[in-house]
């Protein structure tokens, strides 16, 4: 399991109504820096908007590689010197080989690190000290919608929850408005709790590659005989394909989280557990300019890698069912969020992604022209992580407070 620096301190910034406390340190944060940060937006508010980019690169089967490598903050580029790389992967009983995470676990994690950052932040604003934060992801997915297999469900998550233990020597009042206050700022749990808009642009080579035989079980990196026995279990009982993720996300500080996730449910809520072999554990933080140490990709950022992976998935599996022989897939991601919703700032500004463009890139054969362009515009429709993005999703809260259950209230949409 990987080793998480836990000794951080960044800064922070948040709304303009709240009197803030310049005590240095709190929750990790320079609450000075905040200050500096969120006067800087207020007096110029086009320095909250950002651009968040993601390349996915798709290697084989279920297996791609994310590369994050900066960010425009009102139109100014700002590259990292070395960029972020994640992984993805689906596990062995869906099929990929359990190197990384899966799309779905991304997701998870983005959720939680996000809200984990606003929580972090916002504390420091209201003079709330807090020791530690751990949150348990959740969701079930019918694979059906996946598979193609029946028009009436949905390809995502429908409801997602999210327990959240906070340790803080505060009233078990003031640790319960600041927990209902942050799930409405939270720019990535808002993104899911709502519609965000995606437009894709496909560029589709075809490299007159002859279709796949019968014969051909390996499929560019995925078994034929595993998808095909996949659509058969479903056939059968649509239950068979019923999906449960987890993730366990931990504060480490500031704004950096290590997200733990070692396993999945299938059939969801039969107690048929699939383990790693060993728990996979990721770090993740924000960029300096967000008051990070850029330890790892932001919350805004994995979300893309999140909906990235998955659609690199749908054209994998659903290639290899078709008979596709793919060469390449690249998805390249481009996001707009307006930070002035999670300062606070202005309650017209949408709280989340305004919207996200992507440009694609595939080289397959197998098929006309016109047959794989269409195929390609076709795979968004199928893929779990975008129909979550894409359409409003139930999102649910669970709260303890140094162990004890406290009340929590569903945000505004």
């Amino acid at each position: 399991m990987a080793q998480v620096h836990q000794d951080i301190h960044g800064s922070v910034r948040s709304d303009g109504d709240v009197t803030i406390d310049k005590t240095a340190n709190m929750n990790g944060v320079d609450v000075e820096s905040l200050a500096k940060t969120v006067e800087a937006v207020a007096n110029d508010p086009p320095l909250g908007s950002f651009e968040f980019r993601c390349s996915t690169q798709w290697k084989e089967g279920a297996v791609v590689e994310s590369t994050f490598t900066g960010h425009k903050q009102n139109g100014v580029n700002s590259d990292r010197r070395v960029p972020h790389r994640w992984g993805g992967d689906e596990p062995i009983a869906l099929l990929g080989k359990g190197l990384y995470q899966g799309p779905t676990d991304t997701l998870l994690h983005s959720m939680a690190h996000c809200l984990t950052v606003t929580l972090a932040y916002h504390g420091s604003v209201k003079g709330i000290p807090i020791s530690k934060i751990v949150i348990d992801s959740s969701g079930i997915v019918n694979l059906e919608g996946f598979l193609g297999l029946n028009p009436r469900v949905r390809p995502g998550f429908k409801h997602v929850h999210m327990q959240v233990s906070i340790e803080s020597p505060a009233t078990a009042k003031e640790v319960a408005d600041l927990f209902n206050y942050a799930q409405g700022l939270s720019p990535v749990v808002q993104s899911v709790r709502n519609s965000v808009p995606i437009k894709f642009n496909f560029n589709v080579e075809n490299n007159g590659t002859p279709a796949y035989s019968e014969d051909d079980e390996d499929r560019h990196g995925v078994s034929y005989e595993g998808l095909i026995n996949t659509v058969e279990a479903a056939k059968s009982d649509p239950n068979n394909v019923k999906a449960k993720f987890f993730a366990r996300t931990e504060w480490c500080g500031g704004a950096q989280v290590k997200s733990t996730f070692e396993k999945c449910e299938i059939p969801a809520n039969s107690g048929n557990f699939h383990f790693r072999d060993e728990p996979l554990v990721l770090v993740a933080d924000e960029p300096a300019v967000l008051l990070g140490k850029d330890s790892g990709p932001g919350p805004t950022e994995t979300m893309l890698h999140g909906v990235g992976n998955c659609i690199s998935v749908c054209q994998s599996y659903h290639a290899g069912v078709r008979g596709i022989p793919v060469e390449d897939f690249k998805l390249d991601f481009h996001g707009d969020v307006d930070l002035r919703g999670f300062m606070d700032l202005n309650d017209q500004v949408r709280r989340g992604y305004k919207s996200i463009t992507v440009h694609g890139y595939a080289r397959a054969g197998g098929q006309t022209d016109e047959e794989l362009l269409e195929f390609y515009k076709q795979m968004p429709n199928m893929s779990p992580v975008c129909d979550t993005v894409r359409n409003p999703v139930h999102v649910t809260f669970g709260l303890n407070h140094s162990g004890a259950a406290a009340t929590t209230a569903q945000p505004d949409q």
